[in-house]
């Protein structure tokens, strides 16, 4: 990743069938993945994943992105038989913020994200126990006392 570009990264499966894979990108949220949401990368054809029967990982480079702007994107995998979509992912030019914060600051947030994404993973019912509650707090006490020094 640098200031303008980030490396997608991607999986599918091709089912015995000659697959392609791409993806789609936008500063929009599409809520769910699609082929007409945002800008396809590349803009034709894509990365070959064969005609296997396992998952295969793919990678594509996006450029002319803007530093610090939030960006949603999606895999994306067609063939003959039909198309898969992947689930729809964000991220911000880390780049960027390397740019404007202290290294010490921003690595913390390393340790924020997992625990926003298992919070936020309760709105689709993903299991919640008081063992994950006290993990979260510990997480967040410690962060806290970092950032304080």
């Amino acid at each position: 990743m640098t200031s303008t570009s980030a490396a997608l990264n991607g999986t599918g499966n091709p089912n015995g069938e000659a697959t392609t894979g791409l993806f789609r990108i936008s500063t929009t949220n599409p809520v769910t993945c699609n082929d007409t949401f945002g800008t396809r990368v590349p803009a034709t054809s894509g990365t070959g994943l064969g005609s296997g029967t396992t998952n295969q990982s793919y990678q594509i480079t996006t450029m002319g992105l803007t530093p610090g702007t939030l960006y949603y994107f999606c895999a994306i995998a067609q063939s003959s038989v039909g198309t898969a979509f992947g689930s729809v992912v964000t991220f911000t030019l880390y780049y960027w913020l390397l740019q404007r914060m202290p290294v010490k600051r921003l690595a913390l947030i390393a340790y924020i994200i997992p625990v926003e994404a298992v919070l936020l993973g309760t709105l689709i019912d993903e299991p919640f126990s008081a063992r994950i509650l006290a993990g979260s707090a510990l997480v967040i006490v410690g962060v806290a006392l970092a950032v304080r020094g």
